[in-house]
């Protein structure tokens, strides 16, 4: 018995048997959805407190007067749903998670018309 394929017969498990079926209920993606958002909106409202970044204020003064967990949820989900109104912006390593929170927004998006365009056709 070879032990070499116990990594390839788990990789292809969890690739197609776990993930690929995840994209069968919407809800499941949607909830994932939530998830991710809230987490990156509490990362923007903890990350000052750890690191010398924040999110500053384009020189607009509609949104000035946001509470910081106000701004936190905002922008984050202007940032995951790829909107970039350009009122908040990221300074400091807060750009790096901004990035990947636009990706994985994008992402997720894509993966919730997947799943719900799979449920719709079955």
């Amino acid at each position: 018995m070879r032990f070499g394929a116990y990594p390839t017969a788990f990789s292809k498990w969890l690739l197609f048997d776990k993930i690929g079926l995840y994209a069968t209920e919407p809800l499941r993606v949607l909830f994932s959805v939530g998830v991710v958002y809230t987490l990156f909106s509490l990362l923007y409202l903890f990350l000052p407190f750890v690191a010398d970044t924040y999110i500053d204020t384009g020189g607009g003064d509609t949104l000035a007067n946001l509470n910081e967990v106000a701004k936190a949820f905002y922008y984050s989900a202007i940032t995951f749903l790829t909107i970039g109104y350009g009122e908040y912006y990221p300074i400091g390593v807060m750009r790096i998670f901004a990035s990947i929170e636009g990706y994985v927004g994008v992402f997720l998006m894509g993966y919730f018309s997947v799943a719900f365009v799979r449920k719709v056709l079955r």
